[in-house]
């Protein structure tokens, strides 16, 4: 045999030795990445946690929030705690056409800036429930309770607990929840609010489990 064909036959060897090894590799990824899904798909705690912990890892957000959980696989109830924003982290101006067409910042009302305040932390109510149920078809209800640091009547800063929501699947189920109003979608639900009509927020004590 020529020294041309034993190189042929060294190059086809090596190019099957090469076949071989990317199919078993691909093989193995794809047992592992299936293996994972299936876990995932019955709520398995680790896959359950390893595939939300990213979601929060990546969540970018124009206002700080912080995210504690617990996954009951047995119940299929996530319950979540959510370190909401304050109202100071908003906005207190406003741009306004005058007469003359021209742009002039306007101070806004304590209504107004408690009325954005309860849009935004019952959006987040839903925005964060809604990216939860897509973690696993195993979760079938979630508990989330939201507080915020506020001063009492002594100036020292407590943690308040301003809403606490019961979830469903179905709820979130064949709705564009992005035109929803986020404090009537989160009303409908079985909830904790107390809130007066100018939406200033009073102190709840948070459900500590769905039932």
């Amino acid at each position: 045999m020529s020294d041309w064909e034993n190189k042929r036959n060294s190059f086809w060897q090596f190019q099957e030795q090469k076949r071989v090894e990317a199919e078993a590799y691909y093989k193995e990824e794809y047992e592992s990445q299936k293996e994972f899904m299936e876990y995932l798909i019955n709520g398995d705690d680790e896959e359950v946690s390893e595939v939300f912990d990213e979601w929060i890892e990546s969540c970018e957000l124009p206002v700080e929030i912080n995210i504690n959980y617990d996954w009951n696989q047995k119940d299929k109830t996530m319950m979540l705690d959510v370190d909401l924003p304050e109202i100071e982290d908003l906005s207190e101006t406003k741009m306004t056409k005058t007469d003359a067409g021209n742009l002039k910042e306007k101070k806004k009302t304590q209504t107004e800036l408690r009325g954005e305040y309860a849009t935004l932390v019952f959006g987040l109510a839903m925005f964060i429930s809604s990216n939860a149920f897509n973690v696993s078809p195993a979760i079938e209800k979630i508990v989330i309770s939201g507080y915020t640091q506020r001063r009492n009547k002594d100036g020292d800063i407590n943690d308040d607990y301003i809403y606490s929501i019961k979830f469903t699947r179905n709820m979130f189920e064949k709705k564009n929840i992005t035109i929803m109003d986020p404090k009537a979608f989160c009303m409908i639900a079985e909830n904790r609010c107390n809130m007066t009509s100018t939406s200033l927020f009073k102190v709840i004590k948070p459900y500590d489990s769905y039932e």
